[in-house]
């Protein structure tokens, strides 16, 4: 039967296939060919080594022609370069004849491929599948003459004549014996520091809190804040990591209330520590550092008595992690010939990390009409950073440092106070003195001052000329605020203001991409290997960027309180911050709480506190960012400022910086333990010429992995370009 009888187009593939090429009416299965298979089956009548050769290998049909290998490899190149089907056919007719006796001939095609092949033009592929769905086992014991020709039809299915004996079901198989390859392999190595983030855990603080002597009894709490510090910020693990560590630390809490008696002060300032200690579960690895950053998430309060409150407070304690990774990279094995699929990654290591502290003592000037300050009550430092640029020998930073004070204000003629935020410290010199009297008759009047001081900061490098990227962290918890008289320093500069002392501490990391060559699938070409595999994860900065964002947002006076004199205070935390990477930018949003002390505009000047969410949203431009990246940013409060719209509505303004970083992340897989499988089936005689029709997600890899060739011999044999993908259906000559 000709090709064209059954609708086939005659391409050289088909026509090589011509030779073993069936009508599909002669490989239709009838019921009684299918009940004798059955019947010696169950009877033990079948020998192993007359089963059907259907296996695993998806829509190829095998053409035995290994005498004549050279002759078909030769023909096989001119099949993309020219017409001429004669030689074709000849070199068909030639290797068929050739191997007419070989018992190494079969064409191997699964189950699965059966009911691909054009169902149809041939419905007896759907009757043999059926038969193996209703038989599992004829999938592993199949008659020694079945053929199957790919892309076409199968041979008729028939039960043997004879039924030779075979070996027992519950014999047990041989294992195959596993040869080590561990002083024969080809390694490179990989050093890195790897940085985690995501290690978090609350710390629940609940403390009751007794009113100082020496302060007025309370009637109610205006507002609650504070600072916590740890006692250890970094952390060592041992050789063998940890996996539970204790972590001690102190909250400063800042208290603001309102008194039974305003007449003497409107509002009144406690400051309290608490100190906290927990066992914290963690898992780091190996000689890894940790820095664990505490912050106070929320802060809830509740007046017990007029001498006694509650303080209810949440810590989160974050860690970031900073472990050394050693990877070992196989490249190969030591006098053998196999084949390698690479990967390119890149993956973030720390070129420098260094720490610096930088000394402030500024002067802060009142504002022309600002009340004269008496005493601090309450004040808020926040280092934010400007700009910066880093050379392999130094690192230049630019930053500002913003703080918000509310104080008390003292007429002309009274004694002026100098003193520090511990207003206990104020009033134990006073009672002992007994001057607290005599401080001034006058009601004093809560007030607000805003102020910043710029600093430029130098760190020496040692560094490589190129870097991805950098991060930098200020700690401004050892800055403090006072009131200052100019006249002690210079004469000529009288007057009161503020003065702003400690340090900065500043801690900058440098970081560089580096690009390694990962081994990831591997095959020998004439032996079985097998191997273990490692997931590996590798992250890379793709770039950064800066934006400024505002937030702003109009709130409106409690109902309760008729109308606003004045707003005596005002701060604000960042809180919801998410993250998303996009094409070319990173887009970031969050909120702001706010919160504004007032006092009312009524005979009593009341003190109240209002609290409002300012959202903000926006985006920067960072060249390499993809979506589906990682996206990280650090938020600052820049400045909060607010105005007075009328008596009932003040507008509130918030200036946002955002430091973004994008970080590509690949994960591949690595080859640990390779090692040789001896079969009994190794030396066996092969096919030595394939027609393999392409299925989906192939590509030229796995295909010379399944055949055991090489890539580049596929597309040289069929006239493909390596670098274009296969399609579906595509016919290909593979020979060995």
């Amino acid at each position: 039967m000709r090709y064209e009888d059954d609708g086939f187009d005659p391409t050289p593939y088909d026509r090589i296939l011509s030779g073993i090429h069936t009508s599909k009416n002669s490989a239709t299965a009838n019921a009684e060919d299918i009940n004798a298979y059955k019947t010696a089956r169950q009877n033990g009548e079948m020998r192993q080594d007359s089963l059907s050769q259907i296996d695993d290998i998806n829509g190829e049909a095998v053409v035995p022609s290994e005498e004549n290998i050279t002759e078909a490899f030769s023909v096989a190149e001119e099949i993309n370069a020219s017409d001429e089907t004669e030689m074709l056919e000849n070199m068909e007719e030639e290797a068929y004849a050739a191997d007419a006796d070989a018992e190494s001939g079969y064409v191997e095609m699964n189950d699965n491929s059966l009911s691909q092949i054009d169902d149809e033009k041939h419905e007896t592929v759907e009757e043999a599948d059926v038969m193996l769905n209703e038989n599992p086992d004829i999938a592993d014991e199949q008659p020694e003459n079945t053929e199957l020709e790919a892309g076409n039809v199968s041979a008729p299915v028939s039960a043997p004549a004879a039924a030779p004996e075979f070996a027992p079901q519950n014999e047990e198989k041989e294992v195959a014996a596993k040869i080590s390859l561990e002083n024969l392999l080809i390694a490179n190595e990989l050093n890195f520091t790897e940085i985690r983030d995501g290690e978090s855990t609350r710390v629940y603080i609940e403390e009751d809190i007794l009113v100082p002597d020496i302060k007025p009894d309370m009637a109610k709490i205006l507002s609650m804040d504070g600072s916590v510090k740890c006692a250890d910020k970094e952390i060592k693990s041992g050789q063998k990591g940890e996996d539970r560590i204790k972590v001690t630390g102190d909250i400063t809490l800042e208290t603001i209330y309102i008194p039974e008696k305003p007449a003497a002060e409107p509002i009144v300032t406690i400051q309290s520590r608490i100190p906290f200690r927990t066992d914290w579960g963690i898992n780091t690895a190996p000689f890894s550092s940790a820095v664990i950053k505490p912050v106070i998430e929320s802060v809830d309060y509740m007046v017990i008595n007029e001498r006694k409150f509650r303080a209810k407070l949440t810590v989160v304690l974050t860690m970031r992690e900073y472990a050394g990774k050693y990877i070992e990279l196989f490249e190969g094995i030591r006098g053998e010939d196999i084949e390698v699929l690479k990967e390119k990654v890149s993956v973030t290591d720390i070129l420098a990390k260094k720490k610096d502290v930088l000394d402030v003592e500024e002067n802060l000037l009142l504002k022309e009409n600002s009340p004269m300050p008496g005493r601090i009550l309450k004040y808020g430092i926040n280092v934010v950073e400007n700009h910066k640029q880093i050379s392999p020998e130094k690192a230049v930073i630019n930053g500002t440092v913003y703080c918000n004070i509310l104080y008390l204000a003292e007429s002309q003629e009274d004694d002026i106070i100098e003193t520090s935020m511990e207003a206990e410290d104020f009033m134990d010199e006073t009672s002992e003195t007994g001057s607290i009297a005599s401080v001034s008759a006058a009601i004093p009047e809560p007030a607000f001052y805003q102020g910043k001081i710029e600093f430029t900061q130098f760190i020496p490098l040692d560094i490589d000329d190129t870097h991805s990227g950098s991060r930098i962290t200020f700690d401004g918890s050892d800055l403090s605020v006072r009131i200052k008289n100019f006249s002690e320093d210079d004469e000529e500069a009288g007057g009161i203001g503020f003065a702003v002392e400690g340090s900065i501490n500043t801690n900058i990391e440098i970081y560089k991409n580096v690009e390694a060559e990962i081994v990831t699938d591997v095959y020998h070409n004439e032996r079985e290997l097998e191997y273990d595999s490692e997931p590996f994860t590798a992250k890379a900065i793709a770039g950064s960027g800066v934006t400024e964002l505002s937030a702003r947002e109009i709130l409106n006076i409690p109902p309760q309180y008729s109308d606003i004199e004045q707003v005596i205070y005002i701060s604000g935390k960042v809180q919801n911050v998410e993250c998303t990477a996009e094409n070319g930018k990173e887009t970031v949003s969050g909120t702001i709480d706010a919160e504004l002390l007032a006092i009312a505009a009524d005979e009593d000047k009341t003190p109240f506190k209002m609290q409002h969410s300012l959202p903000f949203r926006g985006s920067m431009d960072i060249a390499g960012s993809k979506a589906g990246m990682i996206a990280e940013s650090d938020i600052y409060v820049k400045e909060l400022w607010f105005d007075k719209i009328n008596n009932k509505q003040i507008e509130v303004n918030a200036g946002i910086l955002a430091l973004g970083t994008v970080s590509g992340h690949e994960t591949c897989s690595l080859i640990k333990n390779p090692v040789f499988i001896q079969n009994e089936d190794e030396g066996k005689r092969k096919a030595s010429m394939i027609i393999y029709i392409s299925r989906p997600q192939d590509d030229l890899w796995k295909i010379a992995k399944k055949f055991r060739t090489t890539r580049e011999r596929i597309s040289r044999i069929n006239g493909l370009d390596p670098d274009k993908a296969i399609s579906e259906g595509t016919k290909l000559l593979i020979i060995k």
